[in-house]
């Protein structure tokens, strides 16, 4: 039995329901950009739908939605009978249509605020309400951000970068999930972009049912643990304008903690333009991480069904008895695949480990506007 999906045209109506097919394999992200292959034969006759532009829902889910980007198909030995291989990515990478470009007379693209209502700012201003009627998305909305006092200042720069690579990057840096989904606007079907803060599942809480993922209780198999500091650097030069004795360079550190043993050093060379400092910050903000992340499958006969008792972005407990581990970490990506072998969810984890890099681009802006003749 296959998962059914459904088929949809660049106006969201649907063109054809599909369950009969060779294999699935679709991934959704907290932070990042999901992805969807598809193999199917074109003895199937709606497989004629599946072509770039289109749209593939899986299982009705408004958050399980993908853009076919490519179409492949081969000849087999079979008479008038092809192999179809399609490539699709989430909805969410729409963002990437769209680059960070300032208003007029402006240097960059500025927001300052909660997290949540920075990345909500840039893609307003980007592809949004707020954006020039040239590049403003067709059906497309942004939800209103949710303002608490309580939550933390960003203030974040870009200029003529891919937005979605802005997005990911806040995300990542303020543990914040992002995402497009389709939904009813204004009576018809568009999308909508949103913030996700994940659900609390652990059992750190008592408000949901907690959801403990461990191999003792038969809940997940294949469990590996990663733990890398291989890649960290705590401390970094930053080249800016000027030349030779002349140039510009900005030490950046987070506080004492990253001192003597603790100081792993770098250089980023920024350019002798003092705006493409920016850039070489972007480049290396997850190049420097450290990470800490657990991968596994999840039992699929066992209690918990993703989508049901879980979703990407939820925070599970993780224990495992032989390791002498157990934790609370978030679901930042689910990859699900259906073909002969079955059904399968494969689960990651935990994420990179925010760093001083992960800081910079939010605070070294101001320091170099000092430095500039």
């Amino acid at each position: 039995m296959r998962i059914p999906i459904r088929v949809l045209d660049k106006s969201f109506k649907l063109l054809a329901e599909i369950n009969i097919y060779d294999s699935i394999s679709y991934s959704k992200s907290h932070y990042d950009i999901g992805s969807l292959e598809l193999h199917i034969s074109s003895s199937v006759a709606l497989s004629r739908h599946l072509i770039p532009g289109n749209y593939i829902m899986v299982q009705k889910q408004r958050d399980h939605v993908y853009l076919i980007q490519s179409r492949v198909i081969t000849m087999t030995e079979v008479k008038n009978v092809d192999k179809i291989k399609i490539n699709a990515i989430a909805i969410d990478g729409i963002l990437m249509r769209r680059i960070c470009v300032p208003q007029s007379g402006n240097l960059n693209v500025y927001y300052g605020g909660p997290a949540d209502y920075v990345m909500k700012q840039y893609v307003r201003s980007q592809m949004g309400d707020l954006a020039h009627s040239h590049r403003t998305q067709p059906s497309f909305k942004v939800a209103d951000a949710t303002l608490v006092s309580t939550d933390p200042f960003v203030g974040h720069y870009a200029r003529y970068s891919n937005l979605a690579e802005e997005i990911m990057n806040l995300a990542i840096t303020h543990d914040l999930g992002w995402q497009v989904t389709l939904d009813s606007i204004g009576g018809t079907y568009g999308l909508l972009f949103d913030t996700v803060t994940g659900v609390d599942r652990s059992i750190s809480q008592n408000k949901v049912r907690p959801v403990v993922l461990s191999p003792e209780l038969g809940t997940i198999k294949n469990l590996s643990y990663t733990e890398s500091v291989e890649n960290f650097k705590s401390f970094a030069y930053i080249g800016g304008p000027g030349e030779g004795v002349s140039r510009v360079i900005i030490e950046y550190a987070n506080a004492s903690q990253y001192q003597n043993d603790n100081r792993f050093e770098v250089f980023l060379d920024g350019g002798t333009d003092s705006e493409t400092i920016m850039d070489a910050i972007d480049v290396d903000l997850k190049k420097y991480s450290n990470y800490v992340y657990l991968e596994g499958s999840l039992n699929t006969a066992g209690q918990y069904k993703y989508g049901t008792h879980f979703k990407c972005g939820d925070m599970l407990t993780i224990r495992n008895g032989r390791w002498g581990l157990e934790a609370n970490v978030r679901v930042t990506e689910v990859k699900v695949t259906n073909d002969s072998n079955g059904f399968e969810v494969d689960i990651t984890l935990g994420s990179a480990m925010p760093n001083v890099f992960s800081r910079i681009k939010q605070d070294i802006r101001p320091a170099i506007n000092n430095t500039r003749r």
